[in-house]
């Protein structure tokens, strides 16, 4: 209504609210785009305050992008513009938020000069808001070390009750309050002040907005709660040897895995189809932003980035397709459901210590481990040493070995089948390398005793799937490999197949990639999908191959609607320079001559029903494993989708015509219902056992499975 009559004030208002509201679920591209359409307004009309307010909220979004000298300058403009007009409770608010940023930043002097003019301006004045300088000035004190002052100055944000109208929200007050106490050595107190807390949290979490790219800002936001939950229940529990303390930590770090995921797996099948023709225009030019970046980072591109992913978040939105997260009574579920052969570890990365929870279906038990830093370290001193073949890798696989599963009772140690649910740098850790002890003259590695397969948490594991995999492999077999990758390629012809009147959003957006990299040839993946192909399938004619020229998205795409039991995808795999470091995939070449892309952007928005998906490939599954919501990328996509497991790799393969794949289709024909992890394992003992250079975990260990089926 205010675009039809040019309300320019009010639209500047509402800019600024909205990039609030997308501040606060913490997406800051939608958050930055909806500020630039207000300061815009604001310039253009009649907005008292309003140029100032929105410079505040740009200042915000900058410094929460590590822009601290935009930040910092925006501020400033809002301060001088603030005095100007003789609004002290805009100039306050702009001090007091540009001090939560310089805390937030770890420039505590800076932030203590900002937060104290904020509190003098609210306090010599009588103006509103006071009980946010309480609050910050409380953080800043803990920072500081002074615990008493912060939980003093805490107290007082909370007397004489929390204002409903407070820019402080009560579960970062109680949050911050836990803190204090913690630090006090109140720990059954501050337990209380993080279920508060976590208990807000929870409705908060209801009320974000149903879009995928805000709910995965949400959980990061909401992660620090769960953890300081987490870490106190687990103090408590080790004082005083309540079991409950421990299933109940459990059970929140499981429903703070990978929320967003499981929300998208949780929507009905046609929630994609109340999304208007907008929507997928936006996703198909969103796409191609995403392979122009892939050739070169741009500050240009990356602003159109946000300003487009604002439009497809809102759209997303607009559909109303939610799902609520219920973690009540997991631990004993998750023991009922459990095969007798087999556990869940469950890991939470915290300093000073982490934690692991090991369940099978008659035992609980809980774990100290290492803090985040130190495992971190040795994750990736152990996967580079792998990944390079280097001396080291068995010093580091025994040393990472006795650091993450050492402590484990052998009830549960003794397991043949284990699953994994993963934080952060742990998804990047070979596990199958792993040296659990020496025979026969050499090293045992983790892939001789146990079959492993990560899950994306104990909630995905309990809503199951109705058939088994004997009957989820009743379908086609459809491999793509060998495709046409440059114009050297003599089967690359110049031609381009006629395109349909309508053409598909993702064929769309495969055909917008501007000039990219010439890759090479990769011949040996027709020879991969042609061997597996004939190894899974007992009868002629069942398989979907899509080589050379057919190599392609659209005819992808196509072969979808079949849906396949299984896609088995060799080819190339890019991965992005900037975050979110995921990887694509190159199909074949465009109209214009250069490789066209899929990504997990266009796949997690599909409806891909399927089995099991193998990307044989280079690093096809490096991805960001960001707090909360877990490994990012491919494998996140193809879940999302509708796949029941992903086999992915973790660095660079050779073009060795998928030997092991061969064996890992031949494992899982001859026993589907054991499952892929199961053929995974067996495939690999395959390699190791057959000597020369297959045998080293450089080749065979890369490849893992993830999956809650």
């Amino acid at each position: 209504m205010s675009e039809r009559v040019a309300d320019w004030g009010n639209l500047g208002s509402l800019g600024v609210n909205i990039s609030s509201l997308y501040l606060v679920m913490g997406d800051l591209d939608a958050a930055a785009g909806a500020a630039d359409q207000a300061l815009a307004c604001a310039n253009r009309g009649d907005f008292p305050d309003g140029a100032a307010r929105a410079h505040i909220q740009l200042g915000i979004i900058r410094a929460k992008q590590g822009r601290l000298e935009e930040s910092a300058a925006a501020m400033g403009r809002a301060i001088v513009m603030a005095e100007r007009e003789g609004n002290l409770s805009t100039a306050a608010e702009a001090w007091d938020h540009y001090g939560e940023e310089l805390l937030s930043h770890g420039a505590l002097p800076q932030a203590d000069r900002a937060l104290t003019e904020a509190y003098r301006l609210r306090k010599v004045h009588r103006l509103a808001k006071l009980d946010s300088s309480y609050y910050n000035l409380g953080r800043l004190r803990l920072l500081q070390g002074d615990a008493a002052s912060a939980l003093h100055l805490l107290d007082a944000t909370l007397k004489p009750g929390h204002h409903p109208d407070s820019r402080i929200s009560l579960w970062a007050l109680r949050h911050a309050r836990g803190e204090a106490l913690l630090a006090l050595g109140h720990t059954a107190d501050a337990f209380g002040d993080f279920r508060t807390a976590l208990d807000v949290a929870r409705q908060w979490r209801l009320e974000v907005l149903p879009a995928d790219f805000t709910r995965i800002s949400s959980e990061v936001e909401l992660n620090q709660i769960y953890s300081s939950y987490i870490e106190a229940g687990i103090r408590l529990y080790f004082a005083t040897g309540r079991e409950n303390l421990a299933r109940n930590t459990f059970e929140a770090a499981e429903e703070n895995r990978a929320a967003s995921l499981h929300a998208l797996q949780a929507l009905p099948d046609n929630w994609r189809d109340a999304l208007p023709p907008a929507y997928w225009a936006a996703l198909a030019q969103l796409h191609s932003i995403e392979v122009r970046l892939l050739n070169g980072d741009s500050a240009l591109l990356r602003d159109e980035m946000r300003r487009v992913r604002s439009a497809v978040v809102e759209m997303e939105a607009s559909t109303g397709a939610t799902a609520e997260t219920n973690s009540a009574g997991t631990a004993d579920q998750v023991q009922r459901r459990l095969p007798a052969d087999t556990i869940l570890l469950s890991f939470h990365l915290g300093e000073p210590q982490s934690l692991l929870w090991a369940i099978s279906r008659t035992g609980f038990s809980v774990y100290a481990l290492p803090g985040k830093a130190d495992l971190t370290q040795l994750a990736a001193r152990f996967s580079e040493a792998v990944r390079t073949g280097a001396e080291a890798k068995e010093s580091e696989g025994r040393q990472l070995y006795q650091e993450l599963f050492g402590r484990l009772d052998p009830a549960f140690r003794d397991k043949p089948r284990w699953i994994l649910a993963l934080d952060e740098q742990l998804f990047h850790i070979p596990f199958a390398a792993l040296v659990i002890g020496s025979g026969g003259g050499g090293p045992i590695y983790m892939a001789e005793r146990h079959a492993i397969r990560v899950t994306t948490g104990a909630l995905a594991l309990l809503a199951g799937y109705s058939q088994s995999w004997r009957d989820i492999l009743s379908g086609r077999f459809l491999g793509l490999g060998d495709a046409i990758y440059n114009t050297a390629d003599p089967r690359w012809k110049g031609t381009v197949e006629p395109r349909p009147i309508s053409l598909s959003w993702l064929a769309s957006a495969a055909m917008t990639a501007q000039h990219g990299p010439v890759l090479t040839r990769l011949p040996g993946t027709a020879a991969e999908v042609e061997a597996c192909s004939r190894t899974w399938n007992s009868h002629p004619g069942t398989a979907t191959l899509l080589e050379g020229p057919a190599a392609t998205p659209e005819r992808l795409r196509s072969a979808f609607r079949e849906r396949p039991s299984v896609i088995h995808i060799a080819a190339h795999f890019r991965q992005a320079s900037a975050p979110p470091r995921y990887s694509m995939i190159a199909l074949g070449l465009g109209d214009s001559g250069d490789p066209q892309w899929m990504g997990p952007l266009e796949i997690t928005r599909s409806k891909i029903s399927t089995g099991l998906v193998v990307l044989s490939g280079c690093s096809s599954g490096r991805a960001d494993a960001t707090p909360a919501s877990g490994l990012m990328g491919l494998t996140r996509a193809w879940l999302a989708a509708g796949a029941r497991a992903v086999v992915a790799s973790h660095w660079t393969t050779p073009d060795d015509r998928g030997v092991l794949f061969i064996d890992f289709y031949k494992h899982f024909r001859e026993t589907p219902d054991a499952g892929p992890s199961v053929a995974l394992r067996r495939a690999q003992l395959d390699m190791l056992r057959a000597g020369g250079w297959r045998s080293d975990p450089q080749y065979w260990a890369t490849y893992f499975i993830i999956g809650d089926l």
